[in-house]
């Protein structure tokens, strides 16, 4: 793509912006004008409102002809005519291509070091914040309501609001989910298809839809765990979609450990490093054809700080390997999914009795 930027200074007379404009030459895929090309700011305090136009008016037919006739996309800055408030009018910037255009209206005013956009210009409507978290199908309620308290603290700090409202949509890939399941998002509005849980526990679509109330959307993407990789390995016992595991993380096949989101489990980061941890433990064992004791159970608590430690005298038996080969091809699959966030470091334990 051949771009275009061009770096000149509007003026206050309207008829030789357009007349800039129309000199557009051919040979860019892209040429961008600057904003408020129609008509300069000029001093702080100066209305707007004679000088805005509607998106039919003289300007933005220059910049249809003027892309027409190169070929290009024109982009250009104008002011708008604001029906609710004729005095303020927006400041839009307009691209022109193909016949037709495509605008948006400025959100942030400039309004720093003696000079005030928001006296002279509206600013353009926010449209919902939509936020890509990456959560899945097995997150737990806890995880919702972490990722939506995220989404909720991103919005009041970049959008100035107080207690912002959040929905959570859950779309995704697989046949349980889908961008179907969103019919329409816009206006501080998001339509979405009721959902219900089947016999297994998981949801399915059920026709029914409504409407909520949202500034920000927080889009929970689902995973499946890919095991194509594993078609070609015997004796894998795979069961829901997910592989099992025996206590020390490794699978019905002799040598190959499992962990993560590929395994029954809880999907979030935490459980996946956790699964690593352990494996690789049993991993060193099983190679040399020894044992892991039990690991000590410890935990820290939120109120006192004191550490608390508890060891078990229970060790887990590993049968010894003799081929050496067969020692060396111990591997380990492992898949983190789900993202989890806390607002401070929690830790729960439970003691082995």
């Amino acid at each position: 793509m051949q771009v275009r930027i061009v770096q000149t200074a509007a003026s206050t007379d309207p008829e030789v912006n357009r007349a800039a404009i129309l000199e557009v030459s051919e040979g860019a895929d892209l040429v961008v004008f600057p904003e408020a090309m129609s008509r300069d700011f000029g001093p702080s305090g100066t209305s707007m409102a004679a000088y805005a136009e509607p998106l039919d008016g003289p300007f933005v037919s220059a910049l249809l002809h003027s892309s027409h006739r190169s070929g290009a996309a024109v982009a250009a800055g104008m002011f708008e005519v604001n029906p609710e408030d004729p005095q303020r009018p927006f400041n839009t910037l307009v691209v022109a291509h193909g016949g037709e255009i495509t605008t948006y209206r400025k959100v942030h005013l400039y309004d720093s070091f003696g000079f005030k956009e928001s006296e002279a210009v509206t600013p353009g409507p926010v449209v919902p914040t939509v936020l890509d978290l990456g959560a899945n199908v097995d997150c737990t309620p806890e995880h919702l309501l972490q990722f939506a308290v995220m989404g909720s603290a991103l919005v009041a700090a970049v959008e100035g609001k107080e207690n912002p409202s959040v929905g959570l949509l859950n779309i995704g890939e697989e046949a349980i989910k889908g961008s179907e399941t969103i019919k329409q998002a816009g206006d501080h509005q998001i339509t979405v298809e009721k959902m219900a849980l089947d016999d297994k526990g998981f949801p399915q679509p059920t026709g029914e839809f409504e409407t909520l109330e949202a500034d920000s959307v927080v889009l929970a993407l689902g995973q499946d765990v890919d095991l194509s990789l594993l078609d070609a390995v015997p004796g894998l016992e795979i069961k829901d979609g997910v592989v099992q595991v025996s206590k020390n993380m490794m699978t019905s096949h002799a040598g190959i450990f499992a962990g993560g989101d590929m395994v029954p489990a809880e999907r979030n980061v935490t459980v996946a490093v956790g699964h690593g941890k352990k494996a690789a433990k049993h991993i060193d064992a099983w190679l040399r054809g020894a044992s892991v004791p039990a690991t000590n159970i410890m935990a820290l608590t939120a109120r006192s700080g004191r550490l608390l430690s508890r060891a078990t005298n229970q060790t887990h038996t590993i049968s010894p390997v003799t081929d050496i080969s067969a020692r060396r091809s111990a591997r380990i699959f492992q898949r983190p999914a789900c993202t989890k966030a806390t607002s401070r470091p929690r830790a729960f334990c439970r003691s082995a009795r």
